[in-house]
Order: structure tokens, then sequence, then C-alpha cells
């Protein structure tokens, strides 16, 4: 089980090193350097892949899940924006709730689509809470489910939606800044979410550098999930 597999590298991670995970979107029309994502993923120690999006920008998107699936050996696993999305090459899929916005479509109503889907294919589901934080700037995130994200500064605001997520059953809490955010999560809000749940944390979004990755790990995040660095990389 790919659940199984991450909790087993968190225990195992002794030397307390960042363990990163990439974020592959399908949907951006990227097919002239998504083979130099792949190359850049397999050196870089990275011990997942990530794949999905927001949206579906166009019908390539199926096609590039499969040339991803045949390319990579990490385990892949899928992040989807909406039903349409779920695939059968995915060797499990993130089963996200977005709990820090009232859209019932994002809550359940995506999650009632896709379960028949889910349930035919045989998809290993981990149950996530995804919480969308907003450093003042609306990312595309926010705009594509029609949520705002918890502001950042607000820690108590935040670390309730965190707390529901964990008492509500969810094995895995997703802690999203946008991949076009230009901060990385507030660090003293990292800090005090570790404290005070026992789930293992997923921190994504404004990471640019390794220094962000480091800062990130150190102060809580169980996995970092990497993008728009990787995706700046193959485009100089």
């Amino acid at each position: 089980m790919i659940y199984k597999k991450l909790l087993d590298a968190i225990q195992s991670n002794v030397n307390q090193k960042p363990l990163k995970i990439a974020l592959i979107d399908p949907d951006k029309k990227n097919d002239m350097t998504l083979s130099d994502q792949i190359e850049y993923i397999e050196r870089n120690d990275f011990i997942a892949v990530f794949c999905g999006g927001s949206i579906m920008m166009d019908a390539m998107y199926h096609k590039r899940i499969s040339y991803i699936r045949k390319n990579i050996d990490l385990p892949l696993i899928g992040f989807p924006g909406s039903v349409s999305q779920i695939n059968e090459n995915f060797d499990a899929l993130l089963y996200m709730s977005l709990i820090s916005g009232r859209n019932p479509q994002y809550l359940i109503g995506e999650q009632v689509l896709s379960a028949p889907i889910i349930h035919d294919l045989s998809l290993e589901t981990i149950p996530i809470g995804y919480i969308i934080l907003n450093n003042g700037k609306k990312t595309s995130v926010e705009i594509i489910s029609g949520t705002d994200g918890l502001p950042m500064s607000n820690h108590d605001v935040v670390l309730a939606h965190v707390l529901a997520s964990q008492y509500l059953g969810h094995k895995m809490i997703y802690l999203e800044c946008g991949s076009d955010s230009e901060k990385i999560i507030d660090i003293d809000l990292l800090k005090k979410i570790k404290k005070n749940v026992n789930v293992p944390l997923i921190v994504g979004g404004g990471i640019k550098n390794q220094e962000d990755i480091e800062i990130i790990s150190d102060c809580g995040a169980d996995f970092i999930v990497v993008s728009s660095m990787i995706e700046s990389y193959v485009n100089l």
C-alpha cells in the first residue's frame, strides 16, 4: 500500500532529511519539458510523484498520465482537481476534502461522483484534509475552487480546521499555499500545527529553492511538495 510506504518513509527518516514529493501538472501544455521534469525528479531524491491539477486544459491529460507512468519508477499518486482527472495508472489517489472552504462541490460532491469509478478501478485512496492558506494574494487554486483560503496570520482559525480534519479521520493533512504563491507557509503557524496534531503534514506552495525546502522540513512538514521549482529548472 502506498499509504504505508509513505508512513514507513517518515519512520525510517532517522537523519531527518526533507522528504520531497514532486508535483507534475498534466493540465499544462508542457509536452516539450515533460521528459526533462521526469529526469530531474529521478535525479533529485524525490520519494513519490503527485500528478494532477486544478482543471483540465486539453484532451491530452490522460495521455500525459500514461507517458509519466511509463517513464517513472516512483509511486504515482493522483492529485485530482475533479472526478475527470482520475486515471487507472495511479498507484493511489489523494481522496481530498477541501475543508478550508464551504463549497459543497469540493467538500463532498466530487467525492460522491468519483466513488463508483474508484471502486471499479480498485484504486487505493488516502483520505486527505485539504486546507488552502492565503497570504494576501489570491491564488489559482482559490479561483478554480470558488473558495477563499484561510488567512495564514490567523493561527487559531487555521489550527481549528486542522484539528477538525484530524478528528474527522483524515489520514494526512495537506497545507496548500498555491504553486503561484509568492511566499512559503508561515513558519510559526507550521510549528504550532505540528505541536498540536498527530497525523502527517504535507506542505506545498511558494517553494522556490532548497533553502525553502529545508526550512519547511525543519519546522514540521513530513512531506514537502515541489512543483514550480521543477518547472523553473527545466525551463531555464
